[in-house]
C-alpha cells in the first residue's frame, strides 16, 4: 500500500452499477506515504460505514466522502486533511448528513484554529493531540449555543493553547488536559 498515490473507481468495483460497500462500517487507511487523491464517486458509496481513520497519510489531499450518513467517529492523524481551518469546516459541513459523535485530530500540525462553531451539534467527544500551532477559538457571542453539546474533550500537547475557557463545555462530563507547557489561564 505503500506505493498507492489514488484510490479510484476500482477501489469501488470498477463501472458496476451495485452500491460499493454495502455493509462496511469500519474502514482505516494507515501508513499510505505516497496517497494523494481520494476519488470520491458521490453515488451513495459507504452506506453503513461508522467509523472512518485516517492516519500516516502525508499527502492527501482533496475531501472525504460527503454521504456518510451512518458516520460516528472520524479519526484523523498525521494527515493534512484538516491542516488548513477553511478545508476542516468545509469537510465538516459537507458531512452535515452524519451523525458523528466523536472526531480525533492528531498530529495535524498546521491546524493553527478550532472554532468550536463549526462543528456538528451531534458532536459529544473530541481527542486533540499534538497539534502544536493550534489555537482554541470561541468568540464570545457564539459560546452559548455553538457548544452546548460537548460531554468529553481531551487535550494533549498543544503547546501553543495557553488559555482554556469554562464556558467551552458547559456540559462537560469529562475534561482531559495534559502537557501544556503554555498554559496561563484555566
Amino acid at each position: 500500500m505503500h506505493r498507492i498515490t489514488e484510490v479510484t473507481e476500482e477501489f469501488y468495483g470498477g463501472s458496476s452499477s451495485k452500491k460499493p460497500f454495502n455493509s462496511l462500517e469500519k474502514l482505516e487507511f494507515v501508513k499510505m506515504p505516497e496517497w494523494r487523491q481520494w476519488h470520491i464517486l458521490g453515488s451513495g458509496e459507504f452506506p453503513r460505514l461508522e467509523k472512518l481513520s485516517i492516519a500516516n497519510c502525508p499527502k492527501l489531499m482533496g475531501k472525504l466522502p460527503e454521504n456518510l450518513s451512518s458516520l460516528t467517529e472520524l479519526n484523523i492523524s498525521k494527515t493534512p486533511l484538516f491542516d488548513e481551518v477553511e478545508l476542516f469546516a468545509s469537510q465538516l459541513q459537507g458531512m452535515q448528513a452524519a451523525r458523528i459523535v466523536k472526531l480525533s485530530i492528531v498530529h495535524c500540525n498546521s491546524l493553527t484554529s478550532l472554532p468550536f462553531s463549526i462543528l456538528p451539534s451531534t458532536l459529544k467527544t473530541i481527542r486533540i493531540s499534538r497539534c502544536q500551532k493550534l489555537k482554541l477559538e470561541q468568540p464570545v457571542c457564539e459560546m452559548s449555543y455553538s457548544n452546548m453539546f460537548l460531554e468529553n474533550l481531551t487535550l494533549e500537547e498543544c503547546d501553543c493553547i495557553d488559555d482554556i475557557s469554562p464556558e467551552l463545555l458547559p456540559r462537560a462530563h469529562k475534561l482531559r488536559v495534559q502537557h501544556f507547557p503554555n498554559l496561563t489561564s484555566f
